[in-house]
């Protein structure tokens, strides 16, 4: 006879067991009966038998208990309690029996080891889910490894759909003019980032809106028009809405209208996270020329009244449409939400309703007019322009050589490394902001005409000081008069017909600045970063916005990208160098800290403290504290001087480098550097890290 313990009674079920164990735990019991059965003595045919019934029993409870669990909360309860007093209870005493030595060979009761092990694989599907959104693991290699890891942990679900809860959440999907358009929400944005916002310690959450067009397949004309948003103080865009047809939204009015609604009811009506209760307020918009043009409803870039900021009327030179005056009336938000400028407005844009500036309040963004505009053209003009200003092919060769030997300088915060000028039309907009505030400066001096090489200077100076979180407001006066000298200049020497809409904007950037800080803070940089996101989320050409739903749901749009609020120090060594007073603490090759990096190789270690610039050759902690040591250049020049001295804004020639170590705490260290061979590497430009994104 087969000795055992039955326990299947109330705990198994008040600890939440799943059906499906329970069930298999009477399978077995019944299978293990029946194989006894065979071996039985006549004597004891009675006793099996009484057992197996018994069992079946069991069986009938749990399939009972499955169906309560269907029915309404307290009916549920109720017959819950009816099958675990009534039937489980009445067999369980009577199934107790007790070897020689007080040994049981089989239990069946829901241990606590049990339990633990449920609770250990449910945390393991969760893990599983979360490195396959992170890593972006293919569909067909997690069903392969389920299928593994299923003999091993049964609970786990066999399939990738199962896994990232795949088409979880259903999207509505309506029908407007010219495509269709899914509203993912706002405020299920804002959830998304929930543990960033409570940081914050904010009452009213102020977040971003983009708006662009992003074309899905080469062979295709449909396209995505997503409207993403993005909490101010935090770095992670999200999906508020999405518009997919052949071309853009023909009827603004639709394509906007859900987003509208949400952004009042946020606003006027607010909502909660953990209790807390929240407003949300719409701080700006950024976009593209085109893409402003469509949400305000004006004319585009390119017409005689397109510019956003003025009143200037445009002029027709060489086949485009140009901006020369170097000054005029200013735009309102008032008299553009009454729709008085009948040559600049096609219509009263939809997003009047929202009372926020919409001349203010869309921003100039300067990813899109800056690098991908005026330093791109300026680039083109060298290279193919009028032969006054054209580089001759030698100073092309000699400048995209000295732009690719910098690649082993540039430290892990720029994503793409330096290339040639012949691969400039492939250019992303960071390779431009890169030749624009780092490598330009260093790799054209000597290889251009001064007046050519003094006027990029002067942009890279006014971009150096927009940037800056500390010189922006201080500066702002002077830059908007630079830029206007700039832009005076650019048609000295370029021709009149340099004057297009991007090079007049740049004289409007020092407004955004007044407004909300240095121009990082209302950059498109993290939402073209989403943007790439989006498009490899998009598989196949039929039901786009669905297969961005599913996305959502299995946690692949959802990109948290938190910042440390303390250092941290990674990779232990010992081999490095030692000074005394740090002869307790641990040695390690990586500094991290909510602002910059440091490690010890040449691209990554040069920093400021105080007023030096050097070389960082070790990093201690003792736990608490985190100290460095540098060896600081003991020479420090400019490397320009007009139109102001490069010291002005921490740009440095550095040489001789000092032989003597100086300590330097954490807290001592002001930013990052770039450091740059100059002449053939006896002396080096020391540029600071500026940009964010």
């Amino acid at each position: 006879m087969i000795c055992g313990t039955i326990h299947f009674a109330d705990d198994s079920v008040k600890r939440g067991t799943s059906y499906w164990t329970l069930r298999r735990r009477a399978k077995s019991t019944i299978h293990a009966w029946e194989n006894v059965q065979e071996t039985s003595d006549d004597s004891s045919e009675s006793v099996v038998v009484e057992e197996l019934s018994s069992a079946a029993a069991v069986y009938a409870s749990v399939e009972k208990f499955e169906a309560s669990r269907l029915c309404s909360d307290s009916g549920s309860s109720q017959l819950s309690s009816e099958v675990n007093s009534g039937h489980l209870d009445e067999h369980a005493h009577d199934y107790d029996y007790d070897v020689e030595d007080g040994e049981v060979l089989h239990e069946y009761s829901d241990s606590d080891g049990e339990a633990s092990d449920s609770v250990e694989e449910h945390s393991l599907a969760l893990r599983l889910s979360h490195w396959v959104a992170s890593d972006k693991v293919q569909n067909s290699s997690v069903d392969r490894l389920l299928r593994v890891l299923h003999d091993f942990h049964p609970d786990l679900p066999l399939t990738y759909r199962t896994l990232m809860n795949t088409g979880a959440h259903q999207i509505a999907v309506s029908k407007i003019e010219g495509g269709e358009y899914a509203h993912f929400g706002i405020l299920n944005g804002v959830r998304s980032v929930e543990s960033q916002v409570l940081r914050l310690g904010v009452e009213v959450v102020h977040y971003q809106i983009n708006i662009d067009g992003l074309p899905l397949f080469r062979s295709s004309l449909l396209q995505l028009w997503p409207i993403l948003g993005m909490v101010v103080g935090t770095s992670s865009p999200f999906l508020i809405g999405a518009f997919c047809g052949s071309s853009k939204p023909p009827n603004i009015e639709q394509f906007l209208q859900q987003f509208i609604t949400e952004a009042l009811e946020l606003n006027d009506d607010g909502f909660f996270l953990q209790g807390v209760r929240f407003r949300a307020e719409i701080t700006c918009f950024i976009c593209d020329a085109p893409a402003r043009a469509l949400i305000k409803a004006t004319k585009l870039h390119c017409g005689y009244y397109g510019c956003d900021r003025c009143l200037q009327k445009g002029e027709y030179v060489q086949g485009r449409v140009t901006f020369p005056a170097l000054s005029y009336e200013k735009r309102t938000d008032e008299q553009f939400a009454k729709g008085e400028y009948s040559d600049h407005q096609k219509n009263l844009s939809p997003l009047v309703e929202l009372n926020i500036g919409l001349v203010s309040c869309c921003v100039l963004d300067y990813m899109h007019l800056v690098c991908l505009g005026v330093m791109r053209r300026m680039i083109f003009f060298w290279l193919k322009g009028p032969l006054k200003i054209r580089l001759s092919a030698r100073h092309v060769s000699l400048i995209s050589n000295t732009l690719v030997s910098f690649r082993g300088n540039v430290p892990l915060e720029f994503a793409r490394k330096p290339r040639s000028l012949s691969e400039v039309e492939c250019w992303k907009a960071a390779e431009f902001r890169q030749f624009l505030l780092y490598s330009g400066i260093v790799a054209l001096k000597s290889h251009m005409q001064s007046k050519l090489y003094e006027h990029f200077v002067c942009l890279s100076v006014a971009m150096h000081i927009l940037l800056s979180p500390t010189l922006c407001h201080h500066y702002c006066d002077y830059v908007e008069e630079l830029l206007r000298v700039w832009v005076k200049d650019s048609m000295t020497l370029y021709g009149k017909q340099f004057a297009v809409y991007n090079v007049h904007s740049v004289l409007h950037l020092s407004d955004d600045v007044r407004k909300f800080g240095n121009l990082d803070n209302v950059s498109a940089f993290p939402f073209e970063n989403f943007m790439r996101t989006l498009k490899t989320s998009v598989r196949k050409p039929q039901h786009v916005l669905q297969q961005l739903g599913n996305r959502m749901s299995e946690g692949r749009l959802t990109v948290v990208k938190t910042r440390q609020s303390v250092c941290d120090v990674k990779v232990e060594h010992t081999d490095g160098a030692v000074v005394s007073g740090l002869l307790h603490c641990k040695q390690y090759r990586e500094l991290q800290s909510n602002s910059f990096t440091v490690k010890l190789n040449s691209a990554d270690s040069c920093i400021m403290y105080g007023k030096s610039i050097g070389l960082v050759s070790n990093i201690f902690s003792d736990g608490e504290t985190v100290t460095v040591i540098a060896l600081k250049f003991k020479r420090m020049k400019h490397l320009f001087s007009k139109p102001l001295r490069s010291t002005d804004i921490g740009i440095y020639v550095v040489s001789k480098l000092s032989s003597q170590f100086d300590l330097c705490p954490l807290s001592e260290i002001h930013c990052k550097y770039v450091l740059l061979p100059y002449h053939r590497d006896s002396k080096w430009v020391a540029i600071p890290l500026i940009h964010s994104f």
